[in-house]
């Protein structure tokens, strides 16, 4: 058994495949192979991560659409690659320029970061 094969719904795949579902779930698996912890302890930790991260991602999501929101990002290059696959879509942008603009006291402060590729994973919110 690996705690990946526990994941069934491609938008969880997003949360699972960032770089703390990974370690979370290379951790969870040395616990298993060294018998501190059984596959339905795993299995449950990670709903529990899915559940978690979903929620806080849906927290932050009602945040910033009030208007004392307290940035904007935006993000410009040339699409390299897309791909969907059920409710989750996967963009690759090239040589990507991520604008952040944020209120920093009475002035606005511009902060810009490029990147050779920027990978956009996005799910579609369920009704």
């Amino acid at each position: 058994f690996t705690v990946e094969e526990d994941c069934m719904d491609p938008s969880r795949d997003a949360y699972r495949s960032s770089t703390i579902g990974e370690c979370l779930r290379k951790s969870l698996q040395d616990m298993i192979n060294e018998g501190s912890f059984t596959v339905e302890e795993a299995q449950k930790v990670m709903e529990f991560f899915d559940e978690s991260i979903c929620q806080k991602l849906d927290e932050a999501g009602a945040k910033s659409g009030k208007s004392s929101s307290k940035g904007r990002t935006s993000i410009s290059g040339g699409l390299h690659t897309y791909q969907q696959v059920g409710n989750v879509w996967n963009l690759v942008i090239e040589n990507a320029s991520i604008t952040n603009l944020k209120p920093f006291d009475n002035e606005s402060k511009l902060e810009e970061q490029k990147a050779k590729y920027l990978k956009i994973i996005v799910t579609e919110k369920k009704k």
